[in-house]
């Protein structure tokens, strides 16, 4: 890690200083004052106002530099602005239903409607604007009014349009194929987010974090060389895993469509969706994800090789979700995000696919023990998700860490039945603690480089507890749940 911190301080990117925003009676002023004077910039400012603008402000336009027709506007937007609330003023308003109305009259009024809730009004008044003058950045504005409104009818109409469809971020064009039903389109914009999620720091952070535990899952599966099965096939489980979801985020997204469910905010609401609608689609899906290795781990009856193939499938399943976590939260998040999602997707799909298959060969009566199992891993991850990934409840984040622990316990139970440790040329704890290590090592050096080194420290230092408690909880299961059972041997008379 010394090692890392010197890289990490040697290939250093400029931190990252949000800029302090100037408030806008202070960039009014500054407009105001400048010979060159911007009348475009001054009536968007005016209009970004929270509070009517004073008397000094009005005395500031009649003296500027601006010309007859942009100071006759800025007036009357300053007047309009000192209504409680702000409403066009009759002055403004004849400046936009003008022969040829003045540049920005109508938007400015639809700015006042949209402020107050009038959106199919505001709508109107940015039509006019843009009939008579076009403008990039008040179509961009036309859609997000009505994108925050959610009238997915009138955003699809915009869609239709290919002066409007350029200025639909790529997540409302996801929205606007659910709400049409295009599932062609919705297919293609999902593959389009993944390969825009695609950048350099999530790539690196979610490929370290995959391989280190992609090392840990093959050392517990005590490959017997290079090549063999337990090395080839757990590596080919992983990319079908990574590769099967995004048909699973497609299916989510038809899923989600079609029950009319998302996040709401609300803890209760988010947690019934996570633990109703997330958990089980996840689980099942991961499941049918591992069907073209069942002929083969059945015919082996190898229940260590079927643990490792199982879990297998979940890492590459959470390699991708990674991808899409770092690309879309806070490095610190990111971080802990890579410590836990990958090991507790290994461990569950492990868990119920073992199970999954127990019951095939078994037949019925080993059934509900896979119901249960299934039942579970589902339980333990609408708790994971619920407390990691909703708002309101991330101060007890350490619920979805025990989440993880509670999981890890059983996995390294059912591990301990099949595994020979007699075999291992190098302790299960060591291969963690290297791997661990290396991936906090890359974390530093790739956010250092991406956002420097001060960002990069201190979100590797506040995620310092959960690396130490994962590693000594770990390192104490390997040595404890990993070690076999003395032989008791009869007492001699």
């Amino acid at each position: 890690m010394v090692v890392a911190a010197g890289l990490a301080w040697a290939m250093r990117g400029e931190d990252y200083v949000a800029p302090l925003p100037r408030s806008a009676p202070e960039e009014i002023r500054l407009l105001l004052a400048s010979p060159a004077l911007d009348s475009d910039a001054l009536i968007h400012s005016m209009l970004s106002l929270h509070s009517a603008p004073t008397k000094v402000m009005n005395d500031g336009i009649l003296s500027s530099a601006l010309a007859e027709k942009p100071k006759e506007l800025a007036l009357a937007v300053c007047d309009s602005l000192h209504g409680s609330p702000a409403e066009p003023s009759a002055e403004l308003l004849i400046l936009a239903y003008q022969v040829n109305p003045l540049r920005l009259a109508n938007e400015a009024i639809g700015d006042m409607y949209a402020r107050l809730g009038k959106v199919s009004r505001a709508a109107d008044y940015y039509r006019r604007e843009l009939a008579w003058h076009s403008s990039e950045a008040l179509r961009a504005k036309l859609v997000g009014l009505f994108a925050r409104d959610g009238d997915l009818s009138a955003l699809s109409s915009l869609f239709s349009d290919p002066a409007f469809s350029p200025y639909f971020p790529l997540e409302l064009r996801l929205k606007i194929a659910l709400h049409l039903r295009d599932w062609g389109l919705v297919a293609s914009l999902i593959a389009e987010m993944e390969l825009r999620s695609i950048s350099f720091l999530p790539l690196v952070l979610a490929l370290a974090a995959g391989l280190a535990w992609f090392i840990i899952g093959l050392h517990c599966g005590q490959p017997n060389g290079y090549f063999c099965y337990r090395t080839v096939v757990p590596l080919i489980a992983l990319c079908v895993g990574a590769a099967g979801a995004l048909v699973v985020n497609f299916v989510a997204a038809w899923e989600d469509n079609l029950l009319g469910v998302a996040q709401t905010g609300e803890f209760l609401a988010d947690f019934g969706y996570f633990a109703g609608v997330v958990a089980p689609r996840e689980e099942v899906l991961k499941l049918v994800l591992l069907l073209p290795f069942l002929p083969t781990l059945l015919s082996r009856r190898d229940p260590l090789e079927t643990l490792i193939v199982c879990g297998s499938v979940g890492l590459g399943f959470a390699l991708e979700g990674n991808l899409q976590f770092c690309r879309l939260t806070r490095l610190e998040d990111a971080f802990g995000r890579l410590l836990t999602a990958n090991f507790f997707h290994f461990a569950t799909t492990a868990l119920a696919g073992a199970a999954l298959c127990n019951a095939l060969q078994s037949g019925l009566p080993q059934m509900r023990s896979f119901l249960r199992t299934l039942a579970a891993v589902i339980v333990a991850q609408a708790v994971y998700d619920g407390f990691s990934r909703i708002e309101a409840v991330r101060s007890l984040a350490w619920v979805s860490i025990a989440s993880v622990l509670v999981i890890s316990k059983l996995f390294f139970l059912e591990l301990r039945r099949w595994r020979d440790r007699f075999t291992d040329q190098c302790f299960l704890g060591a291969t963690l603690v290297m791997c661990l290590t290396g991936l906090a090592a890359v974390g530093l050096v790739t956010a250092s480089i991406h956002a420097g080194f001060s960002v990069a420290l201190w979100s590797l230092l506040t995620n310092a507890p959960y690396f130490i408690l994962m590693g000594l909880v770990f390192f104490l299961r390997f040595d404890h749940d990993l070690t076999p059972e003395k032989p008791v041997h009869a007492a001699t008379p």
